[in-house]
């Protein structure tokens, strides 16, 4: 659990999306509408890998918690699956595309036709740039805020302000102050 750990899940939050370990592999299961598809895979020794276990089958990404959007009337998207549950966990609801910031799927659209306020949630990087325009385009420039972390280094994402300290009311006001 070290893993899961150092990125700031709790033993709830690992039970209840049921993270495991496998071979060396740290596991997230993904499933749609109910059924299991696939794990992603992560790693950082001997350096950081993230992959699909099922590998030879046409794997189209899903929308990671989708189960949540009934009963939410506010959403944060993040890049990452990892992102995504931790900001779960602290009581922000969350979503993401299984396969990343640029597998967007505009058929998505129909999940956020009523959804109040959506917030896009950004890593400091070309790809979190590309994908929160990818998503904002998809679903309405008016209706998606975009928060990205431009002051911090490269890469630098919701996962590592949390890790580094942050506070869910230093969040919240940067979403007020800095989201476009």
């Amino acid at each position: 659990r070290d893993y899961w750990y150092k990125r700031g899940l709790k033993d709830s939050t690992i039970d209840r999306y049921k993270l495991g370990n496998y071979d060396g592999w740290n596991l997230i299961p993904i499933y749609d509408e109910g059924y299991f598809i696939n794990f992603q895979c992560r790693k950082d020794e001997p350096e950081k890998r993230i992959n699909f276990w099922y590998k030879d089958m046409d794997f189209k990404p899903v929308l990671f918690n989708k189960d949540i959007l009934p009963f939410v009337e506010s959403i944060f998207i993040t890049e990452g699956l990892v992102d995504c549950i931790l900001l779960n966990q602290l009581g922000f609801p969350s979503i993401c595309s299984t396969n990343g910031a640029m597998s967007w799927n505009p058929g998505w659209i129909k999940y956020f036709c009523k959804m109040k306020e959506i917030t896009y949630i950004a890593d400091n990087d070309e790809t979190g740039k590309r994908g929160a325009y990818l998503v904002a385009n998809s679903i309405g420039l008016m209706r998606v805020k975009i928060l990205r972390f431009k002051e911090e280094v490269l890469k630098y994402g919701a996962l590592n302000y949390f890790v580094d300290g942050g506070t869910k009311e230093g969040f919240i006001e940067m979403i007020r102050d800095n989201s476009v």
